[in-house]
């Protein structure tokens, strides 16, 4: 048996134990490689030899969500200084048809782009809500839902930004608030996304 296998493996009819080896590693190496590529970070054969998940947080997974834009211009600025004439301006020369309204939820995300209108306050009626509250980070628009509602992309980038969740109004976020413009800058360019504010003065 062992001459019969030599001899088959010398005319080249059985590949040789290195060759078979080395190509399932490529096999592998390449599979592993596919998997990243497409934005996964938890590859299962991994995990189930090592039976621990490895995270991963990739340039990919960083800039190519669904929830995450590339760019977002964000024009803020006290109450009644012009601030939704300029957005409107904005948005119109970067050829786009609609722009989001502070923490409203919003879905018309072209090319990447997004431009975001902040009054100081921003909110509803300072009657109902004379002391605002300071909010560190406004996540994309997709996310503009009750916290029990979130997606665990959502909730995931909630808890990333370290968001107060204990508002019961409509969405995840306080009825009035002043927006903290240095810590939502640091948390969307964390995530890969260019933030730029435009302030209004008066």
């Amino acid at each position: 048996m062992r001459v019969f296998y030599r001899e088959a493996v010398s005319h080249g009819k059985i590949p040789k134990p290195r060759v078979v080896i080395f190509s399932l590693f490529l096999i592998f190496s390449a599979t592993m490689v596919l998997w990243f590529m497409n934005g996964n970070s938890n590859p299962p054969l991994v995990c189930y030899i090592f039976e621990k998940c490895i995270k991963v947080k990739s340039i990919k997974e960083k800039n190519s969500s669904l929830l995450l834009p590339k760019k977002i211009i964000s024009v803020i600025g006290l109450e009644a200084s012009g601030t939704r004439f300029l957005t409107s301006i904005l948005a119109k020369a970067h050829g786009l048809s609609k722009h989001r309204e502070g923490s409203y939820g919003f879905d018309g995300l072209q090319d990447g782009l997004l431009v975001q209108h902040f009054s100081l306050p921003w909110g509803s009626r300072c009657e109902c809500h004379p002391s605002p509250t300071i909010q560190n980070v406004v996540l994309p628009g997709n996310c503009s839902v009750p916290y029990k509602s979130l997606s665990p992309s959502c909730r995931a980038m909630a808890e990333d930004a370290n968001m107060t969740l204990s508002h019961t109004g409509i969405n995840i976020y306080p009825q009035r608030y002043f927006l903290d413009i240095v810590a939502n800058k640091e948390w969307y360019e964390s995530q890969g996304v260019q933030q730029v504010f435009v302030i209004v003065l008066r």
